[in-house]
């Protein structure tokens, strides 16, 4: 009597045997790996910042094999699916026995550091602080994310801002315009010759072609930087009022004024500006402190004495490097300094890092949880070994006695 024939695996099956299995895990790994090395050695040309935008948080790079354009699973991508395969495969499909509990608890602070990461990268906000003694800041400054802003005055000294963000007008082509409008404004906006780098030159100075001169001033392409903090981003911007002449200003990132245009009597002021993102407490430079090291103008060590606001109630805080401030999910740090100018009255200027991250203190739970893993398994093995040197000890110590 012959057997009968198992019945294929249905098509959910193949995919979840697939998705959890140890063979993806080590295909994953070997990515993972490649895509490092590669990101790595692209720092060198193309900078940090442009190197993690292209391997590490994309879904998919292209790199070229023998002139042929070829597509790779970018970092995003291949953590998410790490994530996946650990999960169906080392929390799922795995056996729950005694003997598996710490292997179980290790795979889920790794699946838990992975989450971490997953919600930094999505919902972290980062940038910085630039103050001398005595000023008071409730807002950082983004260091990549720029924004085109047309403030309006509503009186009393108070101005409504308009804000367009970066992401709709930085990768403009240079021959395309980004138009704004809005029904509370009696003209629109358009933004064109859009650089993410630029400079400011004389109209004396030679190489330029096409670009319209400003006052005197036109603005010139550069490549983009490496430390992508240094790019200045740079446009021409057309006030075109429903009934009048337009205006034509050029906006520069470093610009120390916003631009100004009279539309009916009234002066709006347009900017371009790195993006600002609110504070939920204000932070007050009291003192900042600079040692060199002996014979020499190189900061030994440098930190800020600062008074934390919210709600009325103060505090002092000391921050060094080492020494962050954290407190709602932020954390401040000292991260540079800048030299005393007219503006700051002589006094140093401090620059502390903002970074807004949720998940701030979950790589640690993380490493707890594994560490608690190994301890549980670890402690298993030893159990058993010595259960084992035990038994194989008390016949010898019958048969002595």
């Amino acid at each position: 009597m012959s057997e009968p024939e198992p019945s294929p695996k249905s098509v959910f099956r193949k995919v979840y045997d697939g998705l959890s299995s140890f063979g993806l895990t080590i295909v994953i790994l070997i990515l993972m790996l490649l895509v490092t090395w590669k990101g790595t050695l692209a720092q060198v040309h193309v900078g940090l910042f442009q190197a993690q935008k292209k391997y590490f948080d994309s879904f998919f790079f292209t790199e070229d094999l023998f002139g042929i354009p070829v597509p790779v699973p970018g970092g995003y991508l291949l953590m998410g699916l790490l994530f996946l395969n650990l999960f169906l495969g080392g929390m799922l499909r795995m056996r729950r026995t005694k003997a598996t509990a710490g292997i179980l608890v290790i795979h889920v602070g790794i699946a838990f550091l992975l989450v971490a990461g997953f919600v930094k990268f999505h919902h972290s906000t980062e940038g910085s602080i630039k103050f001398h003694a005595g000023q008071q800041r409730q807002e950082f400054m983004s260091y990549h994310e720029w924004e085109f802003v047309i403030a309006a005055p509503e009186g009393d000294g108070r101005w409504r801002e308009y804000v367009v963000p970066g992401d709709r007008f930085l990768n403009l082509p240079p021959s395309e315009s980004l138009t704004f409008t809005h029904p509370d404004l009696p003209f629109e906006a358009r933004l064109s010759e859009v650089a993410r780098n630029s400079t400011v030159r004389p109209e004396a100075t030679g190489g330029r072609t096409s670009q319209p001169v400003v006052g005197g001033f036109w603005l010139q392409r550069l490549p983009l930087d490496k430390e992508a903090e240094r790019n200045l981003v740079g446009a021409y911007v057309d006030v075109v009022p429903r009934d009048g002449a337009p205006v034509k200003g050029l906006l520069w990132g470093v610009q120390r004024e916003p631009f100004p245009a009279e539309i009916g009597g009234t002066t709006y002021a347009f900017d371009l500006r790195k993006k600002r993102h609110a504070l939920d407490f204000a932070v007050r430079l009291d003192r900042f402190k600079k040692t060199d090291h002996p014979g020499t103008e190189s900061p030994k060590d440098f930190r800020s004495w600062v008074t934390k606001i919210e709600d009325g109630v103060e505090q002092q805080v000391e921050i060094s490097m080492n020494e962050p401030l954290r407190h709602k999910g932020y954390i401040l740090f000292q991260t540079a300094w800048d030299r005393p100018d007219a503006a700051s009255n002589g006094e140093y200027y401090s620059v502390l890092a903002v970074v807004r991250n949720p998940s701030d203190q979950w790589p640690l739970y993380s490493c707890i949880i594994i560490a608690a893993g190994l301890l549980l398994h670890f402690m298993r093995k030893l159990g058993r070994y010595a259960k084992a040197q035990a038994s194989q000890a008390a016949p010898t110590a019958g048969a002595t006695s």
